[in-house]
């Protein structure tokens, strides 16, 4: 497959948005249209009802804005209705605190769909701002928005510090991305701040009045045989609430919700309980977390390699982590008995 058809792909950014910090927000729209590539056909949001300016912004940039006021009730149609109007080959998914790291990130992105056994592209690392907030930084350094993620091998990102991508199976690579394949036992968490994916087959999973929930259509597409990606080597930057106990929380609240609520519902677990591997990885961040000597290898090595002192939270948030999903396990069980 030649140049000339990669620079035929067109693409439709898809960002979903509901009151979203306007000074980011911003920044993530200026990032949009610094770029190079005269690929990008349309930006649509997607938005639940904001009220804070931010569909005036969004104009002002020349996007398309699609209203869902009613957010409860829409939900379920939002990406279905935003599907529709999708007209690009390509589909951006880009969040409202997502901001691309280079004028070309969209056209790096692209270049791995010469493959056509690449279904979807994703940046092989996350970034930060020199005056990005100290979680922003932590979890960029990381890889990973929860440290969860990332000791049971479930995080689609690498550390920092890392020189070579480390999931699924590599099948060949090149100066700028790696070809990978995954299954079942070795998927990430997949489909959101930045992936860009074939529309045509994000298509057959996304259904009218069903809600879409990215990580289960990754696995229903792996089931039908979508398995190869591209890794770009590049990154992109996924700004973080600057608050820790705030983030702690609101990563109690999402296994709340998409395990324990959807329990048996799900297509893609981020831990399964029949996974000998996910257990002894779980044991395993358990011991790390509690006793702190491993987490506080990982921040001296990685400090001594990228000298950013947000390394240091990572004893921390483990040992939080650890500690507020024991406790919600607790709680849950006390419920039930």
């Amino acid at each position: 497959m030649n140049k000339s058809y990669v620079r035929s792909l067109s693409v439709t950014i898809i960002t979903g948005t509901l009151n979203p910090d306007i000074r980011i927000f911003e920044k993530s729209l200026r990032s949009v249209k610094s770029q190079t590539s005269t690929s990008v056909i349309q930006h649509l949001i997607l938005d639940g009802g904001s009220n804070n300016g931010a569909l005036e912004l969004a104009k002002k940039f020349g996007c398309d804005v699609m209203s869902f006021p009613r957010v409860l009730e829409s939900k379920a149609n939002r990406i279905f209705s935003g599907l529709s109007r999708v007209k690009g080959d390509l589909l951006l998914l880009l969040e409202s605190d997502n901001i691309l790291t280079s004028d070309h990130w969209i056209r790096d992105m692209t270049v791995p769909f010469r493959d056509p056994k690449i279904f979807c592209t994703f940046s092989a690392y996350n970034a930060y701002e020199p005056d990005s907030d100290t979680l922003t930084k932590y979890f960029a350094l990381l890889g990973s928005p929860d440290p969860t993620l990332s000791y049971l091998g479930k995080s689609d990102k690498i550390r920092m510090d890392q020189k070579r991508y480390d999931k699924g199976q590599i099948l060949k690579q090149n100066p700028n991305y790696y070809v990978v394949r995954f299954t079942k036992e070795n998927q990430p968490v997949m489909g959101d701040n930045g992936f860009i994916i074939r529309t045509s087959v994000l298509r057959k999973v996304v259904r009218k009045n069903q809600l879409f929930y990215h990580t289960d259509g990754y696995a229903e597409l792996l089931q039908m045989g979508y398995d190869t990606v591209g890794v770009v080597k590049n990154s992109i930057i996924h700004v973080s609430r600057p608050n820790i106990i705030e983030q702690v929380k609101r990563r109690v609240d999402v296994k709340k919700h998409f395990t324990d609520e959807m329990k048996g519902k799900r297509k893609y677990l981020v831990y399964d309980p029949f996974s000998d591997k996910d257990k002894r990885n779980l044991l395993k961040y358990i011991i790390f977390s509690l006793t702190i000597i491993q987490p506080l290898y990982v921040s001296i090595r990685g400090y001594i390699k990228i000298r950013e002192f947000a390394w240091f939270l990572h004893p921390l948030m483990c040992f939080l982590m650890v500690t507020f999903y024991g406790y919600s396990e607790i709680r849950k069980y006390l419920q039930k008995n």
